[in-house]
């Protein structure tokens, strides 16, 4: 659950300074009305929005991650292990293609951002091996409620088909 916590604020961190970062790169561009300026904008202003909705799904997968925990469903926490591995993966893509753009334009790329991916990715990690570990308890218990319930239901059955003897022959005569 920490990590759910812990994910969510740093994806509203993370949106706040998106949101100044992209104010900045709008007054930027119209500051200066040159081709590359313009291209940066646009190239930039995608990513932003890319981001944008990568953290809003991550916010929703926070939350899954919240209820499937207090619930004990492993399928949320799949969800939440494939989902980071999938946000981390195109985060440092984003942040690679910004870091292209911004030195086509002779512009160093924030130090910021390279910082965040730095204390983000071993928090990812840190917290993940307790997220993978408690999948693991959930799908063991749950294999043996599942064994369980098996074994309680043969012995119902076994119980359920033996007869008394005086009912055996009578159920033998109506046959």
């Amino acid at each position: 659950m920490v990590a759910a916590v812990s994910m969510i604020l740093v994806s509203v961190m993370h949106i706040v300074f998106e949101g100044g970062h992209l104010k900045e790169l709008v007054r930027r561009a119209n500051a200066t009305y040159n081709p590359p300026g313009e291209a940066l904008e646009i190239m930039m202003s995608y990513i932003c929005y890319v981001t944008y909705g990568l953290l809003s799904v991550t916010i929703i997968v926070c939350f899954v991650l919240l209820v499937s925990a207090y619930l004990n469903i492993y399928k949320g926490l799949l969800v939440y292990i494939s989902w980071m591995l999938f946000y981390e993966i195109c985060r440092l893509i984003l942040l690679v293609l910004s870091c292209i753009q911004m030195q086509r334009v002779e512009e160093p790329l924030n130090s910021l951002q390279w910082v965040g991916v730095g204390f983000r990715l071993p928090l990812q990690a840190f917290f993940m091996v307790y997220v993978v570990t408690f999948l693991l308890e959930l799908t063991e218990s749950r294999g043996r409620l599942l064994t369980r319930r098996r074994k309680a239901a043969k012995k119902r059955k076994t119980k359920s088909q033996r007869l008394p003897p005086s009912l055996k022959f009578a159920v033998k005569d109506e046959a």
